[in-house]
């Protein structure tokens, strides 16, 4: 686990590492009957690039993540037995949960993961990156206007998502509010009308003594 910071060559190097450090684990599923390579092979293989997809740039990344599908193609076709199959198959690709095997391919989900994962940390990177702080700065008003409020400039984190901010969007509609006394039905009868004294157990017979059977 870790992502790789620094120059191209030592990013370059460091993935080809991450990416082949279990060199023996796909020679020997290769030996396994087909139900559990295949299972070791989507589960514990296939997931080793997830984190470098989201951490590294596509552009240093796309190269060793198509490596890394060839490799488990290549598996994956002698484990099967199926010399025909192609890398765009359905069966392949597709999630297991839809019928397929979920082997997706790392190079195609190398730049929607990080891109995603960028924007899912914008606020975090706001205060040091002023990149960020632009992308926050191009967020609409409730006007359709760009606009970022004081307290985003000086932070550089988006503090209008939250629901005690003035610009935050009311779950709402103001017509409904209007209506809710409507939806409310009031009781008028005094509560000392219900209460029942002492005085009028005495004008309630007693129950009836259960018969018993002869």
């Amino acid at each position: 686990m870790g992502s790789p910071i620094g120059k191209e060559e030592f990013i370059s190097s460091s993935l080809k590492v991450s990416l082949t450090k279990y060199p023996l684990f796909l020679p020997r599923l290769k030996l396994l009957h087909p139900h559990q390579a295949n299972l070791l092979l989507r589960l514990c293989h296939h997931p080793i690039a997830n984190h470098l997809l989201r951490t590294v740039h596509p552009s240093t990344m796309i190269p060793h993540a198509s490596t890394f599908d060839d490799e488990i193609f290549t598996t994956y076709k002698v484990i099967n037995k199926d010399p025909l199959i192609e890398p765009d198959n359905p069966l392949l690709r597709l999630p297991f949960r839809r019928g397929g095997m979920g082997l997706r391919s790392t190079a195609e989900l190398s730049p929607i993961a990080y891109f995603s994962s960028v924007v899912g940390a914008v606020n975090t990177l706001a205060p040091y990156d002023s990149r960020s702080q632009d992308a926050l700065s191009l967020i609409p008003s409730e006007e359709g206007e760009i606009e970022q409020t004081e307290e985003e400039k000086n932070t550089g984190q988006l503090v209008r998502d939250s629901p005690s901010h003035p610009r935050a969007e009311r779950d709402t509609d103001p017509e409904d509010e209007d209506n809710e006394d409507s939806d409310i039905v009031h009781d008028d009868t005094d509560a000392s009308d219900c209460s029942v004294s002492d005085e009028d157990d005495s004008d309630i017979p007693p129950d009836d003594p259960p018969s018993l059977p002869p």
